[in-house]
């Protein structure tokens, strides 16, 4: 709960953070010409005034005519000229639009791509200078073709205002693409060398996102080819955004194992992510205007299908599908909130840019932290597993199989270099007695009390492992049988010196232990063959004592 809270606090800040963008939008009326191919002097004769209609969204322009379309935006107040007020038309895309503004260069072009974009501004809009300002009811005529159908939020602003907000909006802009960018070379970087898929998809996902919203912005336009691309027709950039929604369910079906975890949902989002692939072809082969509208009611499709995933797995207690919660929350508001906006609704919502991007970015932060979360989970569960694998879970010691590796890398070692070399078979006297007679969890707690007053006695370069049931090796690196032999004395008296405390009993025990060195050329087989046989010999003997290959025995005490 406490993720989802923070997350509605960032959305909740870059609404805030964006609201300055619509300041004005109350001191002017936008209204619509429905008749089409009227010359312009006709209509700014005002012949036509009586059969402009008021917007009633507010001061947004918005078509989705393949025509132009005339605009008349009047001032409600007063507008004067000592600001150097200018006309500005916020997110404008592929809008074009021409200008008649009193005093005004007549028919003035201005579009964000092309021969009529204006490098002296940002962006962020479309900017046309009103010499004289506005008187209240005076009225500025705007021809429009408008091949995005993206809603334009129109506003005066004087020009100190329009610098700053423009060098506001290149910041944030920046900062904005550039984290896209960072996060798209760290994502391919992290697949490239651990070769998970998710990574992958997340990259394809933000590329093809940030692609989409920098050609909505207009800064592709100075990149060669792109602006050409990108800045020619509205259908290059609907791919972009199609292809985004199709990795971006990808990425959610395989960074949430919903094959695995949630079968049905897998199944839902599957269907949804390519029919998304299928809208980014046909983008691209046909312009139909009902192809972006089916295109938006596929990106609430999916986002539902999204949102229901990620919340199901949240509640069942699953960590990826909390990250995703809470870093694709904001995303599908902003994408929601742009669907209506582009289907007639919100038009009024001229930060929606500006949310939109900053949601991809910081979704795509959260993200790659939660991916290098589940890293880090595998990598502690691997590395759980190593210890599992390495060390016996009851004595500490060491499992057969790693005192295995350890026994061959020691004997390499001591071929190759001459070194001495020493292993002990160490054997608990009469075990099965003890396990018969008070059960095996007391028969757990003596293994567990000898081994601990074993590895007492070791030196740091000894190795104590559990071979199999009650029996223990030690590999003793660097040590002749002589050295040996007096280890092994001080781990059968440092066991036989005092009974083991276990609970209410006092047990008696004593170790049986057969020593052996490593000779050239024999193998680790033969090895402790030797030193199992030397095993055997002290428990013939009587056990609670330490023998050595043929030649050396430490006897302790018979019992």
């Amino acid at each position: 709960m406490r993720l989802l809270t923070r997350a509605w606090l960032w959305l909740a800040v870059l609404l805030c953070a964006s609201f300055p963008v619509a300041a004005g939008e109350s001191t002017l009326e936008v209204a619509r010409l429905d008749a089409r191919d009227v010359p312009a002097a006709a209509v700014l004769s005002g012949a036509y005034d009586a059969a402009f209609v008021e917007n009633p969204s507010g001061p947004v322009i918005f078509q989705t005519d393949d025509h132009a379309v005339w605009w008349r935006v009047r001032a409600k107040q007063p507008v004067p000229a000592g600001g150097r007020p200018h006309l500005v038309l916020l997110s404008p895309f592929l809008t074009e639009v021409e200008v008649w503004a009193p005093g005004g260069q007549p028919g003035s072009p201005h579009a964000l791509y092309g021969d009529d974009a204006d490098d002296r501004y940002a962006t962020r809009a479309l900017v046309s200078p009103l010499p004289r300002g506005l008187r209240v009811g005076e009225a500025v005529y705007v021809r429009v073709r408008m091949p995005g159908a993206v809603p334009v939020v129109v506003t005066v602003e004087p020009l100190d205002t329009v610098h700053r907000r423009d060098l506001e909006y290149t910041a944030w802009r920046i900062a904005i693409l550039s984290i896209l960018g960072v996060l798209v070379v760290l994502t391919l970087a992290y697949w490239a060398g651990i070769g998970d898929r998710s990574f992958l998809y997340l990259a394809a996902t933000l590329g093809f996102s940030g692609i989409f919203i920098a050609a909505m912005g207009g800064e592709l336009r100075s990149v060669p080819g792109l602006g050409t691309l990108f800045g020619s027709n509205a259908q290059p950039v609907r791919a972009a955004g199609a292809l985004g929604v199709f990795f971006s369910g990808l990425f959610v079906r395989s960074y949430l194992d919903l094959r695995r975890c949630a079968p049905r949902h897998d199944r839902i989002l599957g269907v949804l992510t390519w029919l998304a692939a299928a809208l980014a072809a046909v983008v691209v082969l046909s312009p139909a205007r009902i192809i972006p509208t089916l295109g938006n009611f596929l990106i609430v499709l999916i986002a539902l299908a999204v949102l229901s995933s990620a919340v199901t797995g949240a509640l069942g207690g699953n960590r990826a599908a909390r990250f995703l919660l809470v870093s694709w929350l904001p995303i599908i508001v902003a994408s929601v909130l742009r669907a209506a906006q582009i289907l007639g609704a919100a038009q009024e919502l001229s930060y929606l840019d500006h949310m939109l991007a900053a949601s991809f970015a910081l979704a795509g932060v959260l993200l790659t932290i939660g991916l290098s979360d589940t890293l880090l989970e595998l990598r502690r569960d691997r590395d759980e597993a190593s210890r599992r694998a390495t060390f016996d879970a009851l004595t500490g010691a060491y499992t057969r199989h790693a005192i295995d590796a350890r026994l061959a890398q020691a004997s390499a070692a001591a071929e190759a270099d001459g070194r001495p070399l020493c292993v002990a078979f160490v054997d608990i006297d009469h075990f099965k007695r003890i396990n018969d007679t008070h059960g095996h969890n007391v028969g757990d707690q003596c293994l567990r009390y000898v081994s601990l007053r074993i590895r007492n006695v070791l030196r740091g370069s000894d190795v104590l492992a559990r071979y199999g049931g009650d029996e223990l090796l030690v590999l003793m690196p660097d040590t002749t049988l002589s050295e040996a032999g007096r280890i092994a004395e001080r781990m059968r008296e440092a066991v036989a010196c005092r009974p083991l405390a276990l609970d209410d009993l006092r047990l008696p025990s004593t170790l049986s232990i057969g020593v052996a060195e490593y000779v050239p050329g024999e193998g680790v087989e033969r090895l402790l063959e030797r030193a199992d046989g030397a095993l055997y010999r002290s428990k013939s003997a009587g056990r609670n004592r330490v023998s050595a290959q043929e030649s050396l025995e430490a006897t302790g005490e018979a019992t």
